[in-house]
């Protein structure tokens, strides 16, 4: 794997923890949607791993208020 490709996953994760950590998204799916929409190209790839979509849903349900969790 190129250095690079390894960089853009990161930086694709990255963005993905900070939208999740927004409250405005309710599941990894939503956090994936709103970054292609965003022009993060790789998206699926970069979150492809069962522990970052875990942890990407937990971060999402802690950011939102709580009138909203179930």
């Amino acid at each position: 794997m190129l250095l690079r490709d390894k960089e853009k996953r990161r930086r694709l994760r990255l963005r993905a923890r900070a939208l999740a950590d927004t409250g405005l998204h309710a599941t990894w799916r939503d956090v994936e949607n709103a970054l292609t929409r965003d022009g993060g190209q790789g998206a699926h790839e970069a979150l492809d791993a069962p522990l970052v979509r875990f942890m990407l849903n937990i971060r999402c349900a802690l950011a939102r208020p709580s009138g909203e969790r179930s």
